[in-house]
């Protein structure tokens, strides 16, 4: 992996000047993957190519605040997975009738990628959903990924958990209003003010 400058006629270090733009190209074995370019202190991260994916081979670390214009996506194609245990129960997760939350099939999983590169003792246990098992239920929180892998949208999967806690609570509520009108529910609280 090398960095270079593309200024023309430049030989040796870019001195730290903040009113001119430095660029430098990240290779790697020749193979230009991104574009630093630094302007008033912000650095722009940009592909090399405007319709290619920028490519970081390595965990990254951000210290500070991280915005994103778009969504985070996981790869979660059934393909790349091994070790798929299901969890609960999945018998109406192919009833074209049931609710979309209730076909939902969480799971355990690692990545074959991982226990290729690791050791299966080694490669984590993750957790989270099939992307062709999700997509029946939730069709637009799956989508394919530039190597035809199916990758999951799972921060727009936060918008529906709450949803479906938030109707809970509300039908718990009514069970317990209910109850307390007829008598089979007495609010008992305790020396802190909190109703067991």
């Amino acid at each position: 992996m090398s960095t270079y400058s593309t200024v023309s006629n430049y030989g040796g270090r870019q001195p730290n000047n903040t009113s001119y733009i430095k660029q430098f190209v990240q290779s790697f074995d020749d193979v230009m993957a991104w574009i630093y370019v630094t302007v008033a202190g912000t650095t722009y991260i940009e592909p090399s190519v405007t319709d290619k994916t920028i490519l970081i081979p390595q965990s990254m670390i951000v210290e500070g605040d991280l915005t994103v214009n778009g969504t985070f996506s996981n790869p979660s194609d059934r393909a790349l997975k091994d070790e798929i245990m299901y969890m609960g129960d999945d018998s109406v997760a192919d009833d074209d009738y049931a609710a979309p939350f209730d076909r939902l099939q969480p799971c355990s999983y690692r990545y074959k990628r991982e226990i290729e590169t690791k050791g299966k003792d080694v490669a984590a246990l993750r957790y989270g959903f099939i992307a062709q098992d999700l997509e029946k239920a939730y069709p637009n929180l799956v989508s394919v990924g530039d190597d035809g892998m199916k990758i999951v949208h799972y921060i727009d999967l936060i918008a529906i958990l709450v949803d479906e806690v938030q109707t809970l609570k509300a039908q718990m509520a009514d069970l317990i209003s209910d109850c307390q009108s007829k008598g089979y529910w007495e609010d008992d609280e305790d020396e802190d003010g909190d109703v067991n």
